[in-house]
């Protein structure tokens, strides 16, 4: 479930594609997709991000209701393995000759780059660094430098996914 502010609108996932609720009116419409949806990224100026069932990003625009799928494909969206911002989408790949390294997708210029091994967790608050998990340890990726810091040594868990729970505190990690 997610919220858009340019349509004023909830917004539903469903095994068939969304439904967008107006909570004044409580007037709905539907979108029908036949790869169903998978997780619901970010609404971004009323473009609905999402990934579907075949671990394709795709996009539908909510004024207009077009739909664009396939914007990047072979996306391990399973388990929290992603993380989204206003600017960037991170995501770690289903690519047999390289499973391991986490691509950075941006919205405004529509391309996709390779980070560094890992997988992604959460974006910081301003959005320069990317915190992500490699061999059971935190590290930040700053997007400007492409500088990797590890963030925890020896972490005690198996980390095979993120914390429910994560945040950046104020003065930074």
């Amino acid at each position: 479930m997610t919220w858009s502010e340019q349509t004023a609108e909830i917004i539903l996932a469903t095994e068939t594609g969304l439904t967008m609720i107006d909570p004044v009116t409580k007037n709905s419409r539907e979108f029908s997709i036949i790869q169903g949806i998978g997780s619901i990224g970010m609404v971004l100026d009323s473009i609905l991000y999402f990934v579907d069932y075949f671990s394709v990003l795709s996009a539908l625009n909510l004024s207009t209701m077009t739909f664009k799928t396939a914007i990047v494909d072979s996306i391990k969206g399973e388990q929290g393995r992603m993380a989204i911002n206003s600017k960037h989408f991170a995501y770690a790949k289903y690519l047999s000759w390289d499973s391991d390294t986490m691509y950075l997708y941006d919205f405004a210029t529509g391309t996709e780059k390779p980070l560094t091994k890992g997988m992604p967790c959460l974006f910081s608050p301003d959005g320069s660094k990317l915190l992500f998990i490699r061999e059971d340890n935190f590290y930040s990726y700053d997007l400007q430098t492409q500088s990797v810091e590890l963030v925890t040594e020896v972490f005690t868990h198996t980390l095979s996914t993120p914390p429910k729970t994560m945040r950046w505190r104020p003065e930074g990690i």
